[in-house]
């Protein structure tokens, strides 16, 4: 669990916006937009801070979470720029409710579109708290990653993404601190989003190093539950859309057998609303003939995920077009594993160096890099450790007293 205790004079009341929140550990938390808000939310009330959470679970409720407050609003209406406006009608309600009954310190959007409505109440006079917004990516770059081809769909999707651009900016630039979680991320905010340099600030994401850690124990169960046995086991963790570069890993996946016939390729894979991506990738593995040889695991619950990366020997990223600061990086190096990825965008800021990193959308080179590794075992060795050394930089409760600090700073 996640503790750590503040002096109760700097106790703070937060309200944070957020897309998803889990019902429990036993769930699958696919997106990195869901998980980082989680354990935010769950290191900042360890540190003694009363947080109160708005999010869009279908099942309109009110429960708690390891005494986080949580209030499930229900989805937006229609699709695309409609559900998004709608959603954020659903959180101005809610949260003017809330405010009637206590006042927030700070409110924390981890939603793009969420500080729309409550920027228009602060203008009127309805609010005087002072809102952060956290930019968990770029939607820009990310939504064109996944694109591929012209249709009707991609022509309606563009224009879309051109109002939701517009959207996200307007929220932005009416929050008091935007927080990006990468140096590599402010550039983009600031030349696609035209933001003032002087409204953004890096905090990472993080990652729990009490629960992802090295763990021998569960990652033999995990081995033994599919019949894993003593094979050289290569991991891929991620939600199964283009952009994840998973087509890449089944195209390498000869030629790593090749050198270490012994090896096995374990996908665990999202199926979030937007990951409809996998049945391509089943017929890719099929034309392949590499069937026996890839294990694909779909909505691992949350709980059971440190045991699925500490079955690995090696875990592969080979994201391509774009990424930001992938969640599953930093669960990887936090089990002591050692990490094959794409050398562009956020990931070489996030993992500290560039030895083991690859060109996208190069098989060869990925595979190449994945068979000195897994031929290599002290090579292997160090690089656990220099990652997991890494990861202890990223606790949640390090990135939590970050956010802390932020707080503070504004708070009136």
């Amino acid at each position: 669990m996640l503790t750590q205790k503040t002096p109760k004079d700097a106790t703070m009341k937060i309200c944070m916006l957020v897309n998803k929140y889990p019902n429990s550990p036993d769930e699958a938390i696919v997106s990195g937009e869901t998980k980082n808000p989680f354990y935010l939310s769950q290191a900042l009330k360890g540190a003694g801070h009363d947080v109160t959470v708005i999010t869009h679970n279908t099942d309109k409720a009110v429960r708690d979470f390891n005494g986080v407050k949580i209030y499930d609003i229900g989805e937006g209406l229609l699709r695309s720029i409609v559900w998004t406006m709608t959603r954020n009608l659903r959180e101005v309600r809610r949260f003017l409710e809330l405010a009637s009954e206590e006042t927030f310190d700070i409110i924390h959007a981890h939603i793009f579109s969420s500080v729309a409505g409550l920027a228009y109440l602060r203008k009127v006079g309805r609010i005087k708290t002072p809102i952060i917004s956290t930019a968990h990516g770029t939607s820009i770059p990310e939504f064109y990653a996944n694109l591929e081809g012209v249709s009707l769909y991609n022509t309606l999707a563009r224009i879309n993404e051109w109002m939701q651009k517009h959207v996200d900016r307007f929220s932005w630039l009416h929050s008091d601190k935007v927080i990006s979680v990468s140096e590599y991320q402010i550039r983009e905010m600031i030349d696609i989003y035209k933001l003032p340099e002087e409204k953004v600030v890096v905090i990472s994401n993080g990652v729990d190093t009490s629960f992802y850690k090295p763990d021998a124990n569960a990652g033999n169960n995990v081995r033994g539950r599919h019949g894993l046995g003593d094979k050289k086991v290569v991991l891929f963790v991620g939600r199964l859309v283009r952009k994840k570069g998973v087509q890449y890993l089944i195209d390498a996946a000869p030629l790593i057998l090749k050198e270490v016939p012994n090896t096995v390729f374990l996908i665990i894979g999202g199926t979030d609303q937007f990951a409809k991506y996998d049945s391509e990738l089943q017929k890719r593995i099929e034309s392949s003939r590499l069937g026996e040889e890839f294990v694909i695991v779909k909505d691992v619950s949350e709980k059971d995920m440190p045991g699925y990366y500490n079955a690995a020997d090696v875990c592969v990223f080979p994201s391509i077009n774009y990424e930001s600061f992938p969640t599953v990086i930093f669960e990887a190096m936090a089990c002591g594993k050692p990490i094959v990825a794409t050398n562009r965008w956020g990931i070489p800021e996030q993992i500290g160096y560039e030895d083991t990193l690859v060109p996208e959308k190069n098989s060869s080179a990925l595979a190449k890099q994945t068979i000195e590794i897994l031929r290599e075992e002290q090579l292997a060795e160090m690089l656990s450790k220099r990652n997991r050394q890494t990861a202890d930089k990223f606790d949640w409760r390090k990135i939590a007293k970050k956010h802390e600090d932020l707080y503070n700073s504004l708070r009136l």
